[in-house]
């Protein structure tokens, strides 16, 4: 567990995970990094407290960058979004006794090449996954957890951009593929499409 001084590196850190992953690590007195795209989103996350940025479109230049800002340091925790370069660029930089939590969908190392990089704690969190096959863990432990931070006050309701499944679907991938996004982007359903069918017609053409 990251706690105090130790530096953690949060990938996509304007969007809904990472902007929660931030105000969680400041909890915890963590020095973060984060990186990001548009010059925007950068400037958010410096008022959001967040003093060193990199890149989050190149990752050469993001290595180089961060490693800068690091002095000559490791990275203590790692919490993962981004594919390709970026994975080999944050193992780099991590410390041999970090912890490398991958949540990307792409590109993702198997756990004997994670071990050949570096001797640190990699794990590969799927909630699409992972929920289903253990849903006691989500419900006693991972929401337990989350209200009681709600109720410290210790993490707030995050910005939003919302989509109607109906007429706005397409607009909202084609929201995300831009990078236009600050926090999280929500479809939202009305209640007569609350039936599993119903959402697998209306989510049908966007698969094709």
């Amino acid at each position: 567990r990251l706690v105090g001084s130790r530096r953690l590196l949060v990938h996509a850190t304007a969007g809904g995970v990472g902007l929660a992953a931030s105000e969680y690590a400041a909890w915890l007195r963590l020095r973060l990094f984060g990186t990001a795209g548009a010059p925007r989103k950068h400037h958010l996350l410096r008022c959001c407290g967040v003093r060193s940025t990199a890149s989050s479109r190149q990752a050469a230049s993001c290595g180089h960058s961060l490693a800068s800002q690091l002095g000559g340091r490791r990275l203590d925790g790692v919490l993962n979004s981004l594919s390709a370069d970026f994975i080999s660029t944050s193992f780099a930089l991590l410390a041999p006794a970090g912890r490398f939590e991958e949540i990307g969908k792409r590109s993702v190392w198997s756990f004997a090449r994670a071990a050949a990089a570096v001797p640190s704690a990699y794990s590969v969190l799927d909630m699409a996954l992972d929920v289903p096959a253990d849903p006691d863990w989500y419900s006693a432990e991972v929401l337990q957890v989350l209200a009681r931070r709600l109720e410290a006050v210790v993490v707030h309701g995050l910005p939003l951009r919302s989509f109607g499944i109906e007429r706005e679907a397409r607009d909202a991938f084609r929201f995300l593929s831009g990078g236009a996004n600050l926090g999280k982007v929500v479809i939202t359903i009305p209640v007569r499409l609350g039936a599993p069918s119903s959402l697998a017609v209306a989510f049908a053409p966007l698969c094709e």
